[in-house]
């Protein structure tokens, strides 16, 4: 081979490296494992005891506004002041093959996303104390939409206004 050749190798290997430990650095910044973050089952059956809603934060690995929500939205320390005092919160990876048992049928992550309704990502799922679904909201969303967001829906007042209502009484 040419030295030319070899050049583009040596390049491509460095951008592969580089944009490797970019994504590493820059993946789901909350994971499961993080205290906030707790798994599906348990969500369901700590909502009812704990008379809170659940929150299902539906993401892919590949998503950048997902990674951007991640970082900039539940890292926001107001959103998570609201997060801790109204619900209980999932991470769901929708293309996950990793099992999940509700109301006591086995499915996938990826499954259960689908039943739910979601068709892209970043999706915010809430789900009542009793594991029914209120709604699915898509899309990113910046830490001071988002917190009336979850003030509407954790406050109960979707069970009275609708949101547009709710948004032009809050501003």
């Amino acid at each position: 081979m040419n030295r030319s050749v070899w050049v583009v190798i040596g390049i491509v290997g460095v951008l592969a490296a580089v944009w490797a430990g970019y994504n590493l650095r820059s993946g789901n910044a909350a994971t499961i494992d993080d205290a906030r973050w707790i798994r599906l089952e348990d969500a369901f059956t700590r909502a009812k005891q704990e008379n809170k809603k659940v929150l299902i934060d539906v993401y892919t690995d590949w998503c950048g506004w997902c990674k951007k929500m991640d970082k900039e939205t539940y890292s926001d320390s107001r959103i998570q002041k609201l997060l801790d005092e109204k619900f209980l919160t999932v991470k769901l990876n929708a293309e996950s093959d990793a099992q999940v048992t509700v109301a006591g049928e086995k499915m996938s992550q990826a499954e259960f996303a689908k039943r739910a309704g979601v068709s892209g990502y970043p999706t915010t799922l809430f789900f009542d104390e009793k594991a029914g679904l209120i709604t699915g909201v898509p899309g990113y969303f910046a830490p001071g939409r988002f917190s009336r967001v979850l003030t509407y829906i954790g406050d109960g007042k979707y069970l009275t206004m609708k949101f547009d209502d709710y948004i032009g009484g809050t501003q």
